[in-house]
C-alpha cells in the first residue's frame, strides 16, 4: 500500500462550509490532509506593492510550506480550500509516477478565466507535443549527431512524464505538489512581495532554475464557492 501524501490545505477558520468540502474531496483518498490557518488579510498592514488579499494568500501558502518542512517528508500536496479533484485514481496514479522522478514542483490543477489563458494553454501543449517528438527523432540512428537534438527543449523532453508540459505554469494556485528543496527556496523569494502567488509561479517556470511541470488535462479545478473580491495591485499615479 502506499505512503499517504501529506496535503496542506489552506482555510480560514470562519468557512467551516469550505473544510466540510475537504473531508469529502480527500474521503477514502490517498492523502493524510493537514488544515493550514489561512492569513486573514483584515489583519494585515498595508503592504507597498499588492492589496493585503493577494498578500495574505501568499502569507498562507508560505505557511502551508513551513509546515510541510517541519516534517520529515520530500514532498506534499499544497491546496486550496475549494479545490476539486476531478479523476481521484488518474491523480493518484500521476502522483505514483512523479515520486521517482526529477522534478521541483507539478502544478494538478490551473484555472482558464479568459480566452487569452486558453490560448495561452493550448500553445504551451502543441509546443509540448512538438518538442515530445523532437526528442524521439534525436533518438534516432543518423540523427543523433544533428544539431537540434542538443537543444535544451528537446533534451527535456526525454524526461518529461507523458501527459505534463515542462517549464510551463498558468494561473491557478489551488492544487499543486512541491519538494521540500523547491520550498526552501520559495521562503526567501518574492520578498518584500510584488507578485501575487500566480503570477510568481509563471515567471519561475519561465527562468528555468526549477523543473516545474504542468499537468495538460486538469486534474483539480475550482468549486463555486464564493470568491475573494478586491484588487490585486496597488497602484501609484
Amino acid at each position: 500500500m502506499s505512503t499517504p501524501i501529506p496535503l496542506y490545505v489552506i482555510n480560514l477558520e470562519k468557512d467551516v462550509d469550505r473544510w466540510e468540502s475537504v473531508m469529502q474531496e480527500t474521503a477514502n483518498s490517498i492523502f493524510r490532509t493537514n488544515r493550514v490557518n489561512a492569513i486573514n488579510s483584515r489583519k494585515l498592514p498595508e503592504h507597498d506593492f499588492v492589496s493585503s488579499g493577494v498578500h495574505a494568500a501568499w502569507l498562507s501558502h508560505l505557511k502551508a510550506m513551513s509546515d510541510f518542512l517541519q516534517t520529515d517528508a520530500e514532498f506534499a500536496l499544497i491546496a486550496e480550500d475549494d479545490f476539486h479533484i476531478t479523476n481521484m485514481k488518474e491523480l493518484s496514479n500521476y502522483i505514483e509516477i512523479l515520486k521517482a522522478l526529477d522534478w521541483d514542483m507539478v502544478q494538478l490543477g490551473f484555472l482558464k478565466p479568459g480566452v487569452d489563458t486558453k490560448i495561452k494553454i493550448f500553445i504551451a501543449n502543441t509546443e509540448g507535443l512538438i518538442f515530445d517528438l523532437l526528442g524521439k527523432l534525436s533518438q534516432m540512428p543518423g540523427l543523433t549527431t544533428k544539431s537540434f537534438s542538443s537543444r535544451m527543449r528537446v533534451k527535456q523532453s526525454l524526461d518529461t512524464p507523458r501527459g505534463f508540459v515542462v517549464d510551463d505554469c498558468q494561473p491557478g494556485a489551488h492544487f499543486y505538489l512541491v519538494r521540500r528543496t523547491f520550498c526552501q527556496s520559495i521562503l526567501i523569494l518574492n520578498n518584500p512581495q510584488f507578485l501575487s502567488i500566480d503570477d510568481f509561479y509563471t515567471a519561475l517556470s519561465r527562468m528555468r532554475t526549477f523543473k516545474m511541470l504542468r499537468v495538460k488535462r486538469n486534474l483539480a479545478t475550482q468549486k463555486p464557492f464564493s470568491a475573494w473580491a478586491g484588487p490585486r495591485f496597488k497602484r501609484t499615479l
